[in-house]
């Protein structure tokens, strides 16, 4: 059960927290022309940065425990 909070809490996180970021992010790319193309790369952008908070922060903070616990260095 408890795997399947966490699962839960990913994809909550991911998604609630992503789109929230997307909302206040997409409307700097619509200023200028040149830079609507561009805007896959703030999405991108934003969930590497989740990706990375998770790993570091709050995967530690979750339901689920496991044996081994690494940080994301790279």
């Amino acid at each position: 059960m408890r795997i399947v909070l966490e699962l839960l809490r990913i994809i909550l996180v991911f998604g609630l927290l992503g789109g929230f970021l997307w909302v206040l992010v997409k409307d700097m790319y619509t200023w200028n022309i040149v830079t609507i193309q561009y805007q896959w790369l703030a999405g991108i952008g934003i969930y590497i940065i989740l990706f990375i908070l998770y790993r570091n922060v709050w995967q530690f903070r979750g339901w689920y425990t496991k044996f081994r616990r690494f940080f994301f260095n790279g």
